[in-house]
């Protein structure tokens, strides 16, 4: 994986030989944007910082583009994809199916999956109430197991998951409704981020991410993400956004 050691471009750090990678990167989507190739010096100049305005404006349909490369950034992780790649998707063609995400997280989500070179994903999850929550893991548990469920856990999630083995011979809407009470108990957000009201955490099916390593990579680099559990630890890509985060 391409890496730079600090930031390149408007505003950034502008050390020579990250300056000489990016410009080597960007050297190689010269045609793709119509533009002829930068001279590789090491040097920051307005050639190389509008090359970059470009490419975020034109492969990454950024409406802002900041022309600033960072370590980990979606604009590296785009600039890294090999010069034969076909142009990323706009974000206007790029659909999130399944249950209905929050718009600044699913300005993120968009993103990603622009990075990444992909156009879709399915959201299983996002937000949960104390009841949607119980459910959740009520379901986790049919599914996967007790252990599963304490292994995936914190103590507060394994408290309530207890709470499942401890009456596991009534019936599930009283189950549910037990594990409900005793995530109140806790607090909420305690249990799992999905109730909390500090984060956007969304749940993206596996099944539907048709470039893993690639998907994971581009979660991994938005600065906005503060969390990524995949499988086999999870048994889906469960992101999490805080909502106060500057990247949003």
């Amino acid at each position: 994986m391409t890496t730079i050691s600090a930031s390149v471009g408007r505003g950034g750090a502008n050390h020579s030989q990250d300056v000489t990678i990016v410009q080597a990167l960007l050297n190689a989507h010269a045609g793709r944007l119509g533009l002829p190739p930068l001279r590789v010096d090491g040097q920051a100049g307005p050639k190389t910082m509008g090359a970059i305005v470009e490419f975020q404006r034109r492969v990454m349909s950024m409406h802002s583009p900041d022309g600033l490369v960072e370590p980990r950034s979606p604009t590296l992780v785009a600039l890294a994809q090999p010069r034969a790649a076909t142009p990323l998707a706009p974000k206007s063609m790029i659909s999130l199916k399944g249950e209905k995400v929050p718009a600044a997280a699913e300005k993120v989500l968009k993103e990603i999956l622009q990075a990444a070179g992909l156009t879709t994903a399915q959201v299983n999850s996002v937000e949960r109430t104390p009841a949607g929550q119980a459910r959740a893991m009520y379901s986790l548990i049919v599914k996967h197991g007790l252990r599963y469920c304490y292994d995936l856990y914190a103590d507060p999630g394994k408290k309530v998951a207890k709470v499942y083995e401890q009456n596991s011979t009534k019936p599930r809407e009283t189950v549910i409704a037990l594990m409900e009470a005793k995530i109140n108990e806790l607090g909420p957000s305690t249990v799992s981020k999905h109730t909390s009201s500090t984060h956007y955490v969304v749940d993206i099916d596996p099944g539907s991410i048709t470039n893993k390593d690639a998907f994971i990579k581009a979660v991994n680099a938005h600065k906005a993400v503060s969390k990524l559990l995949k499988p086999p630890q999870d048994p889906v890509y469960h992101i999490e956004i805080p909502r106060n985060s500057p990247y949003l």
